[in-house]
Parts: structure tokens; sequence; C-alpha cells
């Protein structure tokens, strides 16, 4: 008996989401609820006021090979020298590039020639036809970049923060691996440093302090009159859930039928409270699953959420929204119920953080990587360990 009294007794360390939902219940009392929610505003206005212009999103979340969104800094990048490799690593990319890419990679592609060659580069042209996903000649092409292997030290160092582009268009094309094999490992090493860079990006405490995972409390934000449908959805799934990136709701379909393996994977689809997803960054399932189905992942829908998505609309947000267009819907938002603005990278980063301090086991952890669509090493990387 006396060991049960003692069992009792010990309190369950409370978590982040309480503390802090306890601290402005205290604020509350003690200034009134509407002088509370004044400061809070005003607070925040002060603070985050540069950022009421919203602008793109800068998530540096997806490095990948078709990079949408190249951002240039002030930060000086110096690659080592690194010998090439002796053999191609990767196949050649066949996969069509993404409407939102090809205009970047084009107008990349326009000023990379005419720095060498002092010529314009034609829309006819066989490197603007491989952008569009139309057939064209890698004999044109080499002919027409015949510069790159006897450029390369100049192309290494005059476009350093844009090899990911120069690695996505000409790894694309027959005939250049000795280019290729010299450019991966910088391809690599640039990712290696961007991912760094990423790591050590630090959230504002302010930040991660303002917004809590409670559901009761989401539900409540929900209510704000000014949300307009799509904040509304983006917010809901991102929030009540462990968040996705939006990438993944941003080509979501609403179904009259239940997506099948004829189902086009371009998409993912909304029918009858869950989102099949088929299109998304990683497939984080066995090869026997992979192989079995078309289908990545299943995402079951909240009851509050289903009950205000418009089944008249084409697409789950209301219609089909560039990359840029659902960050601002985020961005929205967040300033909208909060004062500030939130980026994915920043909301996926503080709720793996509060998760991890719950001291999940294996595969709580695992479960949590395959909902937010990455891998259990990717999101140890993501836990905030300093903040200011």
């Amino acid at each position: 008996m006396e060991e049960l009294k003692i069992e009792e007794n010990i309190k369950k360390p409370k978590t982040n989401a309480q503390r802090q939902q306890e601290w402005r219940e205290r604020q509350k009392l003690k200034m009134g609820e509407v002088e509370y929610n004044k400061a809070q505003a005003l607070r925040h206005k002060k603070k985050y006021d540069k950022m009421r212009k919203i602008n793109k999103e800068d998530d540096e979340e997806d490095i990948k090979e078709d990079d949408e969104d190249i951002k240039e800094d002030d930060e000086e990048v110096k690659l080592p020298k690194l010998k090439p490799v002796k053999k191609r690593v990767q196949p050649i990319i066949k996969r069509d590039i993404k409407d939102i890419s090809k205009n970047i990679y084009i107008s990349f592609i326009k000023k990379f020639y005419k720095h060498y060659t002092n010529k314009e580069l034609d829309n006819d042209n066989d490197i603007i036809k491989a952008i569009n996903n139309e057939k064209f000649s890698y004999k044109n092409i080499k002919a027409d970049f015949n510069f790159l292997i006897d450029k390369f030290e100049d192309i290494i160092n005059t476009y350093t923060k844009k090899l990911n582009l120069v690695y996505a268009i000409f790894a694309r094309i027959r005939g250049l691996t000795p280019f290729i094999n010299k450019l991966y490992p910088y391809q690599i090493k640039l990712q290696e440093l961007n991912e760094d860079k990423r790591q050590r990006k630090v959230v504002p405490k302010e930040k991660i302090d303002l917004i809590s995972f409670d559901r009761d409390d989401i539900l409540s934000k929900l209510q704000n009159p000014e949300l307009k449908y799509g904040e509304k959805i983006i917010y809901g799934l991102l929030f009540l859930i462990p968040p996705r990136r939006y990438d993944d709701y941003k080509i979501t379909k609403i179904s009259e039928t239940k997506p099948n393996e004829k189902s086009d994977d371009k998409y993912n689809y909304y029918y009858q409270g869950k989102i099949y997803i088929y299109n998304c960054k990683s497939d984080t399932r066995t090869l026997m699953e992979q192989q079995q189905s078309k289908i990545r992942y299943i995402v079951d829908v909240p009851d509050e959420i289903n009950e205000i998505i418009d089944l008249s609309k084409p697409f789950i947000l209301g219609r089909e929204y560039t990359q840029a267009g659902v960050s601002k819907l985020l961005a929205n938002a967040t300033y909208k119920i909060y004062g500030i603005t939130y980026n994915m990278t920043e909301i996926r980063r503080i709720k793996i953080t509060e998760e991890n301090d719950k001291g999940l086991n294996y595969y709580e952890r695992k479960a949590l990587a395959d909902a937010m669509n990455h891998s259990l090493a990717q999101q140890s990387k993501y836990v905030l360990s300093k903040v200011k």
C-alpha cells in the first residue's frame, strides 16, 4: 500500500503545451481576457511588423533535383576541389519536370548559355525541348554546350549556388556522362552544406512558445472568422494531424469514386474522409509494399475538417495552387491566427521537437516519420536543440 501511495504522489512532467496553456490562463485572469488579447496582438505586431508583407516561403526543407525555388543569399559558399566519380552514380533522369520548375530551368539555362557563348538561346533549342518534356536531340545539345568540360572550373566557381540546377538539367541528357561524373561530387557537397545550414537555422523561442498542437486549442482557432476556405483547410491539416509537406495537399483532388490502381498518380485524392497519397517527395514503404500498390500512404482527415470540405470544388484546397500560392495560404492563416507567419519547415520542426520530448519508442517514431513523409534519420535532424 505504501508503494502505491508513493507512486500516486509522483507527478508526471507537464508537456510544453500544458505549460503554455496554464501561463495563458494565468495572464487572462490577471489582466482580463480582452486586455490580454490586445497586449499579445500589440507585442507580436511590434516584434514582427516587418513580416506583414507575406512573400514566398523560404522552405529549405526540399533539397532535391527538381529544386523549384533556388534562393540567393549573402553567405559566400566555397567548395573544395573534388575528384570526379569513376562511374556514373545515378541513371539518366527521365521523369517529367513539373510545370512550376520549367520556367525556373528555362530562365536559368538561357542566362547560363549566354554567359559562356555570348549568344541568345532560342526557345526551340533542344535543351528547352528537354526541359519541356518534348522530344529532343541529345547530339544537338552536346554540340551547343560543348564548353561544359573546358569551362568546368569556371562553372563551379561562378554558379556555385546554382549547381543543383546545372545538375538537374544536364543529368537528363545522354552523352554527358564525363561532365556529370565531374559535377556529381560538387552537387552532393553543396547539398551537405545546405543541410548543415538548415540544421543550424534557429527558430525563435517566441515562435515556438506561441503555437500549440493541443486539439482543443487548434479547433478554437479554426473558428477565426478572418480565415478563408483554403486557409482553414491547410491550417487544420497541418496542425490537427502530423504535418506533411503542403505539396501533398496542393495536388489533392476531390474524387467521387474510391481511388485505385488506375488513378492518375500525378495527383492525390480525397474520398470519404481519407486522402490517398500517390505523389509525394519520399516513398517510405518497403520494396514489397511498393510493388503491391501505387498508393504510398492514406491520411485520415479529422472529422472537423471533413465537415468543412466543399465537395463541389475540384481540389481539397478549393483549386490547384502553385507552390507559392499554397505557401501564401499557410502564411496568411498563421498570420491571422498568431499575428506572425510560420513556414512549413518551422511547423514541422516544432512538431517533431514536441513529440521527441515525449520520449517516443522506435515504433512511435517510425509511425510519426511515415505520417510526415520522411525517414527516421531525417526526423532526428529536425529536432530543435537551440533556440533564442
